[in-house]
This record gives C-alpha cells, structure tokens and sequence, in this order.
C-alpha cells in the first residue's frame, strides 16, 4: 500500500525519508509501520480525488493485529481514503470488523444475477481461449456442457477458475471435462463444491506410481509449510531427490500458481485446497499432507542446507572480524533464494519440532554451533534484522540436557563476545532497537556463566552489563539504563579489590558511565560522586603508567568538568576542563594523529566554561583553536569528524553572538546546518537530531538579525524533525521536542502570532509536566522554564490570571531547585520573582509584586557581583523593576536608591554591582 500511495512524489519522498531514517521499519510489525508508511504521508498531502487500495483475499493471509489496525488505524486517514477488502466469511474478521462504523459490509449473494453472469461470461471466456489453444473449434465445448459448467460452479469463480485451469494443462481438454463433470454433486455448499473438485482432480493423479506419490507428498507439503513462498528453482535445490520438480508442478498445476516460471513463487491457487489437503481430507487419503510434519522436516531440511552452504565468503558474513565499524549493507538477490529462505527461517520450523527431537537434529545443531551460527547472524543482520540465538538456545537446554556439549562455556563465550560485537555495530548503524536486543541476550549467556564460573566470566558480564547500560540509554529508558550500570560497577568494584592492576580502569570506565546516566536522570550530585572517583582512580594510574591513562584521566576530567558546570560550580567546572586540555595538548603535540579529536572536544568544552564565566574573548579564542583542529581532521576523515566540525561551528556561533558579531555568529551557524543537512540526507537515523537542533540555533541567530520570518521557517523545521524523531521513540526525543516547541513559542510571538504562539507553548508545558511526572529531578528545571514562557505568552493574550497561575507555578518548582542547589538555580528563581512581580503589578497586587521584586534583586546581587558579564543587566532590570514599584506605593527614598544604583551599574565606568 505504501508503494502505491508513493506514487504521489511527495509522499515518496517522506517515505523515503522515514525509512532511511529507520531502516527497521521494513520489517517492523504492522502496527509500527501504519503510522509513519501510511497515515502520517496521507494525513501531511491530502489527495483532493478519492484514493482507493483494494486488499483481495483479506482471508488467505490476516492477522489479529492486522484485524485491530483495519478497525482502529483506518479511521485515522483522510476522508477521501477508501479501503477495498474482499474475504470469505470468517469468524475473527466478523468479530473484529462488523461492529466498526467506518465499516460497510456487503455480502455477494453468490445466486444473484450479477455474479451468475459475471461467472457465464468468465467461462465463455476461458472456453474460447482453452479451444483456440487445443485447435478445437470456435463452439467447443458446445452450448450443452457450458451450461453444465455455469450450472455446477453455483457462482463460484473459484471453482469456474480449478476447472478451466485444469482443462488448459489437460492433454485431451474433450475427455477431461467430461471427466471432471462425472458423477459431481449438486445442492452442495460452497466449501463442499470445492472439495469436491479439488478430489476430483487429484484422484485422476497416478498414485500407483511410488515415486510420484513421494514426490507429491515433499513437494506440497513444502509449498504449505513454508513461511514465505519459493520458486519452483528453489524448492529443485532444496529437493535434489526430486526428478524434476517443475514436471511434477505441472502435474500439479490445475491447483497451483507461479509453477510455470522457474523464479516465480509458487502458491497455492485458494487457501481453501490448503484447508483440504490438512484438514478435511482423510489420513488416509493419498493427497492428504501433514503440514506439522513438513514443516518439521523443512526445519531439518534448512538447517542441513545451512551447514553444507552457509560459507565465510557468503555476502554479509566476516566482517565482525573487520577493523571498520558499522555492518555492511547486502541484498537479497546477492544470494540464492534457498539460502536466504534457510536463514530466515531455520529456526521458526525447528522450533515447531516436538518432543522427543529426532535424532538427527543434535548432529545438525552441533555442527551449525560450531562452524555456522556466526556467520548465520552476521547474514540476517546484513541483509534484513539482527536474528538472536535464545529461543534455540531454550530449546536446546530443554530437549537435549544431557548433551552438555552441545552448548558447552566455550560456545556461550564466543557468542556472547559475538553478540556485544554486533550490538555496537547495530548501535553505529543507529538500529538502537536491535542493538539492545543483542546485548540483552549477551547479558543473559554472560549472567549464566557468571552464576557457576564468576571468577572466569564476572569481567565478561560487566562488560556486557557496561553495553547495556548505554544501548538502553539511547532509548530514552534512562531507569533501566543505571541499573545495569550499577550493576557493572558493582562488578567491577569486586574485580578491582581482587586485581586491582587488572581492574581499576575498567571500574573508572563503568563509573564515568554511571555519572553520565545519574546526570542524565537529574542526580547531579552523585554523578558528581561517581566522576570523582573515576578521576581519583585515573589519576592514579596516571601516576604509574602516564603514557597508558594519562588519555583517560583527560577524558574523565574533561567528563568532571560538565557535572561541576551541571551544579553550578563555575570556577571548579573551569579548573577541570584547564586541566583536561593541557593534559590533551601535550598528548596532540606527541602523537596529533591519535590525540587532536579529544584535545579539540576538550577546547570546545574550555569554550563554554569560559563563557558560563563571562570570560567571552578566552571563550572565542579557545573554540577558534577547536575549529581549527576540526576543519583539519574532517578535510582528511570527513566521514568521522564532519559531525565535530558542525558542532565546534555552533558553539562558535554561540560564541560570536555573546560577544555582538551578529553577521559572523550567523555565517557559522549556516555552515554548521549545511554540514548536518548533508549528514542527515546520508544517516538521517543518525543525524536527523543534529540537523533539528542547528536548525533550532539558526533560528535563533536569525532572529537576532531581525530576520523573523527565517527564524521563524528555521524553528518550524526543527519542530517538524522533533515531532517526527519523538513520535517513533517518544522516551529518546520528547525532551528536544518539548524544547524545539519552546522556542517556536517564542518566534510567533515575536511576529505577533500569539494564539499559535500560545498553542506552541502549552504543547511544551504537557509534554514537559509529563516527563517532570516520570523523572522530577531530571526535567523539573525544564518544566519551570516552560512555565515561565507559558505565562509571558498568556500574560499577552490579556490572561493575566491564568498567567500568573503559571509564574507562581514556576516560582515554586525553582524554589524547590534552589533549595537543594543554590549555586545552579538561584538566579533562575530571581528570574521567575522578576515575572511573577511583573505579573502581579498587572493585577494590582502591588505590596506581592514589591516583595517578589526585592527577593529577586537579592538573589541577583551575588551573581552580578561574581559574573558581571553574564549577569549584570539582568540585575539592573530588578532593580528597575523595584524602584518603580516602591515609587508607586510612596516609598519615594527608597525608589531613588535603586534607581541611582541601576544607573551605577549602566554606567560604563561601573563593571560590577
């Protein structure tokens, strides 16, 4: 269906986009991919003609969860969609769909006049074609056994087409007919019309002859027991017992499809010969087919094809054993049909094997585990989706226990090592969904070992404890995240008591880890806690072996710096990231090659720490040098540091427009968005959240320029990819969406879209309380900010009531911050007094807005003292803010006090309050 609507170039591009942006939706289930596929491109181009898709069969091939989306999802799409579906009566379908109001059901009346004549002029039609095939005259059959024919179809196009397709292949088309209409039946119902001609045919087959009888019972038994069709080609190779198996087809062929071409699929004609052949036709018919048995045999059948066929030269297996990260793309015609379908599905039909296993499955599997199961992963995760190894891994544990050596710890090891390499790739590849369920099986085999053989594999699982804290992290499942890096820590802190020459570095690894994900969960403080001690122990090994962990002790400290900067502690936040630079410069003055990406990150971040101290000029001049470094290694690796070089040239926009170079902030931004919008059509998975968040920063610059209607333009593409990113993985990108919604608050308002403006920013606030809901700590900072914009936008609008609900709100979450952290949220809280005391003036309030002013000028006090560049103007409107309202309640002295002091402070002779 999304093919057919992809023929609207607007929606093929969209399509296009979201699948390139997620190549897992390919294969996704139904639910996850009618969103993104089919309502969002129809809901974003609306077609003013009526769209029709027809789905034919809805019977041969439903699903419940393709049930509940034709009921739930359809609705969704525009008015002009239609939906088409034809299907047999069938209880589930009736269940699901009759009572659904979008639904219209018309049942055909299979003896109403319509369809008979529908079914007469198709069986002329087919009569005519078969006699000028065969040379048997423009009147054959004769009028007589045409109306035969029309009598017994009873309506049944289904039975009309067995018939004609039967007498097509028939060596004497005259006999045949006559044959098949011997002896059959009328006044039966419509599945007993077909059984009775499905028996009809099959029983004119040799039986007699052993050798056919077999190869009838392999051949349909595979073509019914398969989980996806295969060609005639296909079923040859994987059947070279079989003679010809395209002879036996056409023996065949009045009841199949696809035979007569050797690359076609080859079906069934109607699911009803399915339900014939497995389930109303005696045991001891001869065409009766066991489809549990055969697909039981399909299981051993592919995995022995597996073993003699799956090589280390095959397309798309080997490369864990490559330097290069990522995994390599191939596609499917790259290799046979057979061995794709063996991959795919080897283990869906061996599952389905039932106790007691046969013999023989023990030999397979053994010889799979140790020579095939790798390179088995590395195909499936080439060509399609990562395949995991733990429902085999059960079954086996289940139905073979005894045979240890089946799944001995040698073989759990180097799967497990397997499955922690493919996680990162999958990660480098963004498939961030598969990559966590190759470490979480890692997990699983290392916990295992662990549990009987800890002093041999407890390093193992926390290693793979250590991957999966970050592949949940990119999920958005923050919670989920610290435990399992709790738990590695946990481990590695054992470890390292025992050995601590082999283990302290890995337990300063687990920690840095730990703090970023306490961080990133709004526990400041012990993440603070966690990147001490990783510091403490670098150091440590820094003392002993500098050349070895001097680089980490500079990324641990580098990693210091950004939680001290997270709590406010400005000037020690400054010396940690002074410290981790000139341990970095002298390491890029020794090997530049191996040490210039991390000494550039690091002047980055020297950048901003000088900034947040209103050391501007240092600031510029330490992200000039960053850029420097970058713009030289993304001209020699541009694959790997074209990303930093964007990033280095918005933090040098950010830069430049502290310091009022407007047109030179703006020129770097612009260079920084065409480098990711160039990244983001190559990875849009992987970029498509940095282009967003340029694009939010171009906005920004824009509008400092008084370009408003670009910033505007700017902001709303931004809020486009967030809304996009957060609706496939809400957990992940909710909070950017949230604050890409902000800011487009903020430029309607600035061009007087207020009621939009107002809308945008009430968007934010849900989304921001909800998250505040799941995780205060983390995003209740965020929430107040919205707060706050939401009642600048309200106040406005003339709400002032409602506005100064919504300032009193945010006053009480920064409050609440600032009691716990003064250092980080006292001067936000000044900011909120300095509109509440705003908000309650417009309402009259005056003695309430003179005390909210007066707290804020206090709270700003020390900050303008300390970091007059950043903060000083900010206390001069306070103080404004605060003579005018004691002018207006009488209190005349003291008005002019603060007025003369925000004078002092404008003056510029005055550097400081």
């Amino acid at each position: 269906m999304a093919r057919d609507l992809a023929r609207d170039h607007r929606i093929r591009a969209q399509i296009s986009l979201v699948l390139e942006a997620d190549q897992s939706l390919a294969t996704a289930p139904l639910s996850r991919q009618f969103g993104p596929l089919i309502r969002d491109p129809c809901l974003r181009y609306p077609s003013v003609a009526p769209m029709v898709a027809v789905v034919d069969g809805l019977d041969e091939g439903y699903s419940v969860e393709l049930l509940k989306l034709l009921r739930d999802g359809i609705p969704n799409l525009p008015p002009s969609f239609r939906l088409f579906i034809t299907s047999r009566e069938m209880e589930p379908i009736e269940l699901y769909l009759s009572k659904s109001a979008h639904v219209h059901l018309q049942t055909i009346d299979l003896g109403a006049g319509t369809n008979l004549r529908d079914i007469r002029t198709y069986i002329l039609r087919g009569c005519r074609g078969i006699a000028e095939m065969h040379d048997l005259g423009g009147s054959w059959p004769g009028e007589g056994l045409i109306d035969r024919l029309f009598d017994m179809a009873g309506g049944l196009f289904q039975w009309a087409s067995v018939v004609l397709q039967a007498l097509e292949l028939s060596y004497d088309p005259a006999a045949e007919l006559a044959t098949l209409l011997a002896g059959l039946r009328t006044g039966l119902g419509a599945e007993e019309k077909m059984d009775e001609i499905y028996s009809k045919i099959l029983q004119a087959c040799d039986w007699k002859n052993l050798g056919f009888k077999r190869d009838y019972g392999l051949a349909m038994g595979a073509i019914l027991a398969l989980k996806s069709p295969l060609s005639s080609s296909a079923l040859q190779t994987l059947h070279p017992g079989i003679p010809n198996i395209s002879k036996l087809l056409s023996r065949l062929g009045a009841l199949l499809t696809g035979w007569r071409h050797p690359n076609q699929p080859v079906r069934i004609l109607h699911l009803s010969l399915r339900d014939f052949l497995t389930a109303r036709t005696p045991s001891s018919a001869p065409f009766y087919i066991c489809e549990k048995d055969h697909s039981q045999r399909l299981g051993l059948l592919t995995l022995a094809f597996l073993n003699e066929n799956l090589k280390h030269s095959t397309p798309g297996a080997g490369y864990l054993e490559s330097d290069s990260p990522g995994i390599p793309t191939v596609f499917k015609d790259q290799i046979s049909k057979e061995l794709w379908y063996s991959c795919e599905f080897w283990t869906a039909h061996v599952l389905g094997l039932e106790a007691p296993a046969p013999t023989e499955l023990a030999a397979l599997l053994r010889a799979f585990i140790s020579a095939r199961l790798i390179s088995w992963m590395e195909v499936c995760t080439s060509i399609d989706t990562f395949k995991g190894f733990q429902q085999i891994r059960i079954y086996i544990q289940s139905n073979f226990p005894e045979d240890t050596n089946l799944m001995n710890d040698e073989f759990k090891s180097r799967l497990g090592n397997a499955l922690n390499n493919i996680s990162g790739r999958l990660s480098y590849m963004d498939r961030r969904e598969e990559a966590l369920l190759a470490v979480q099986e890692a997990v699983v085999l290392f916990q295992q070992l662990a549990k009987d053989r800890p002093v041999t594999f407890n390093s193992d699982l926390a290693f793979s404890l250590h991957g999966l804290s970050i592949r949940l992290s990119d999920l958005g499942q923050q919670e989920e995240a610290l435990a399992a890096i709790r738990e590695a820590v946990a481990l590695y802190r054992q470890l390292a008591k025992d050995r601590p020459a082999a283990f302290n570095s890995d337990l300063a690894s687990s920690l840095n880890n730990l703090s970023a994900h306490l961080s990133a969960l709004g526990q400041r403080e012990e993440a603070l806690a966690a990147i001490r001690e990783a510091v403490a122990l670098y150091r440590q090994l820094a003392n002993d072996r500098p050349a070895a962990f001097n680089p980490t002790l500079a990324v641990s400290l580098h990693n210091l710096s950004e939680q001290q900067s997270g709590l406010g502690q400005r000037e020690d936040a400054l010396a940690a990231i002074q410290e981790a630079v000139a341990l970095h410069r002298q390491l890029a003055n020794d090997r530049p090659a191996t040490f210039n990406p991390n000494f550039a990150s690091s002047l980055l971040s020297l950048s901003s720490r000088l900034s947040d101290l209103g050391q501007r000029e240092d600031a510029l001049a330490a992200i000039r040098e960053s850029l420097v470094l970058y713009r030289q290694l993304a001209k020699d690796r541009p694959a790997a540091f074209s990303p930093n070089l964007a990033k280095s040239l918005i933090v040098l926009s950010n830069r430049l427009s502290e310091l009022g170079q407007r047109e030179e902030a703006l020129a770097a931004i612009r260079e920084a968005v065409a480098l990711y919008r160039q990244l983001a059509n190559d990875r849009p998975a992987a970029f498509s959240p940095d282009l967003a968040m340029s694009l939010n920063n171009l906005s920004a610059r824009l509008s400092d320029l008084g370009q408003r209607e670009d910033a505007l333009a700017a902001i709303r593409e931004a809020v486009a990819l967030y809304r996009q990113l957060a609706n496939d993985r809400p957990a992940a990108f909710n909070p950017d969406f949230a604050g890409s919604l902000n800011n487009l608050s903020l430029w309607l308002s600035d061009l007087g879209q207020r009621e939009e403006a107002l809308a945008a920013i009430r968007e934010a606030v849900a989304l921001r309380r909800q998250l505040a809901n799941d995780r205060p700590a983390a995003f209740n900072p965020d929430l107040a900010m919205s707060l706050n914009n939401l009642s600048a936008r309200l106040s406005e609008l003339g709400q002032r009531e409602d506005a100064l609900a919504a300032i009193r709100e945010a006053v009480a979450l920064r409050r609440q911050l600032a009691n716990d952290r003064p250092a980080a949220f006292n001067h936000y809280l000044a900011r909120s007094l300095y509109n509440l005391s705003r908000r309650l003036s417009a309402l009259d309030h005056r003695e309430e807005a003179l005390a909210a002013a007066k707290e804020a000028v206090a709270l700003y006090r020390p900050f303008a003292n300390d970091f007059p560049a950043v903060f000083k103007s900010r206390f001069t409107d306070s103080l404004r803010l605060l003579s005018w309202l004691l002018r207006a309640l009488g209190q005349e002295d003291d008005a002019v006090a603060a007025e003369k002091e925000a004078d002092m402070l404008d003056s510029p002779q005055v550097p400081s309050a």
